[in-house]
């Protein structure tokens, strides 16, 4: 997996860093391991960092993660958030979109430039 995924503990968070092109499969790898990470420290917090990430992934496949979430079995009380690529980047805009299938699934998910208020939205 093209990227990191730990359990932060002074934040109570998993963090999940994505860097360069990621596919569909990888990001469901990283989902799994996330998973893995929350229910071992009792916490339904996600930071995803995509500030490196470079694309790989179809719209589709961002379209279709928010429902592997739920075959995965995480909680609907999960917070969601993603530190935005560059912006105006089709990364970025993938990046929006992704949020917006999230919401629109029943999720809480937010896109943020801010690392700082991207932590401060999931910690309060």
């Amino acid at each position: 997996m093209p990227g990191t995924v730990e359990y932060v503990s002074e934040l109570g968070i998993v963090k999940l860093t994505y860097v360069g092109k990621v596919t569909a499969d990888e990001f469901r790898e990283g989902a799994v391991r996330a998973l893995d990470l929350s229910r071992e420290n009792n916490t339904r917090l996600f930071l995803v960092d995509d500030s490196k990430w470079e694309g790989g992934t179809s719209v589709f496949d961002l379209y279709e993660l928010p429902t592997l979430f739920t075959e995965l079995g995480f909680k609907r009380d999960s917070k969601g958030a993603l530190i935005l690529p560059l912006s105006g980047t089709a990364e970025s805009n993938d990046a929006h979109f992704f949020e917006t299938a999230c919401i629109n699934k029943g999720w809480q998910a937010k896109v943020f430039t801010d690392r700082q208020e991207a932590i401060s939205w999931l910690t309060n």
